[in-house]
C-alpha cells in the first residue's frame, strides 16, 4: 500500500496545472490527452492530428499595460 494517496496527487496535478490548458485544446482533445485513467479507446484521435487553439493575449484583459 502507497505511503501516499495517488488518486489525490492526481486529481491536484489535473486540477492545478493541466486545467490552465482546458482552453488551448477542443473539449473532446483536452478530454482525451487528460483522461486520468491512461486507458485509451478506439475510437480516439491521433495526437497528431489535435491542434492547439491560438489564444491571442489581450493586455487590457489581463491589467497589464502594452509599452509601445
Amino acid at each position: 500500500m502507497p505511503a501516499y494517496d495517488s488518486v489525490y496527487y492526481q486529481q491536484v496535478l489535473l486540477n492545478s496545472y493541466a486545467e490552465r490548458l482546458r482552453v488551448a485544446f477542443e473539449p473532446e482533445d483536452f478530454a482525451q490527452i487528460f483522461r486520468l485513467d491512461a486507458q485509451t479507446s478506439f475510437f480516439d484521435r491521433p495526437v497528431e492530428q489535435m491542434h492547439v487553439r491560438w489564444i491571442r493575449y489581450a493586455p487590457e484583459v489581463s491589467g497589464v499595460e502594452e509599452n509601445g
